[in-house]
């Protein structure tokens, strides 16, 4: 079972009923692959998943990374099931240029909960080369956006907010998290990367990351070979049915009812 057979089970169950689990906020996580900056988020524009289905550009999915295309797949499936389709998608933002690629979003759900999803590497070639130079540069161009996006939502609401990220996302969430002030970081209610790389030493030593780590939720496959790069500490590991780095897809991570599968790590990872 994967997180589509969580939707098949709680799809019409809405927030009222069950508070977001680990599989919604990871769906989420899911959903900031999407490349939706053709739609207009200016002014403060919200737009619930059906809008965003109906007018997403679906001609760059055919070219599109494996991340994006299954993100495509489970805003078509989710859309309109009482679960999802009151959520509303806020305040897009993607920023491309030579050396970077970085893309955040905001989802309100039902019951007033604020997640902020950052998005993994897509298929351009700054989003790649973005990925090699985080190990020996800080903050990057997308690490500084994610700390001044997370501080703009935050002062925005005003109240708690979920962040998370999957694959560089993940990192995004973890580094955003921190690039924050201290009043702001009372508010970030808990942080996922899901199989996201960790930090250099000096950012993991630092006393800006011992401000959040508490919070953070490090959730990694069983042979994770992304999420164990730089420095990290309390991984969760969950079992996947894929191999290698196949397992990055978190569309291969084994559920059971509303959890994860926990396991150990293996020793290739």
């Amino acid at each position: 079972m994967n997180y589509y057979s969580y939707i098949d089970k709680y799809g019409n169950v809405t927030y009222n009923e069950k508070k977001e689990t680990e599989i919604d906020i990871l769906i989420y996580s899911q959903l900031a692959y999407l490349p939706i900056d053709s739609i207009d988020f200016h002014n403060n524009k919200k737009y619930y998943l059906e809008e965003i289905a109906v007018n997403i550009n679906r001609d760059v999915f055919l070219e599109s990374l494996i991340a994006q295309r299954n993100a495509l797949k489970t805003l078509d499936i989710i859309k309109a099931l009482p679960r999802f389709k009151e959520v509303q998608v806020y305040d897009y933002e993607y920023v491309v240029d030579d050396d970077s690629q970085f893309g955040a979003v905001t989802f309100i759900l039902p019951n007033k909960r604020i997640v902020i999803a950052f998005q993994g590497t897509d298929n351009t070639i700054a989003g790649w080369k973005e990925d090699a130079i985080l190990s020996y540069k800080y903050p990057t161009t997308s690490q500084e956006l994610a700390g001044k996006y997370v501080e703009r939502i935050i002062s925005k609401f005003k109240r708690a907010v979920i962040i998370c990220g999957h694959s560089k996302g993940g990192n995004l969430a973890l580094v955003g998290s921190i690039r924050t002030t201290v009043l702001k970081k009372m508010l970030i209610k808990e942080i996922y990367s899901f199989d996201g790389p960790g930090l250099r030493e000096k950012e993991f030593d630092s006393l800006s990351y011992k401000m959040v780590k508490s919070k953070l939720h490090n959730i990694i496959p069983n042979e994770s070979l992304v999420g164990v790069l730089f420095n990290q500490e309390n991984l969760d590991v969950v079992k996947s049915n894929a191999k290698g780095i196949m397992q990055h897809a978190a569309t291969s991570w084994q559920i059971d009812d509303d959890k994860f599968v926990r396991t150990s790590k293996s020793t290739l990872s």
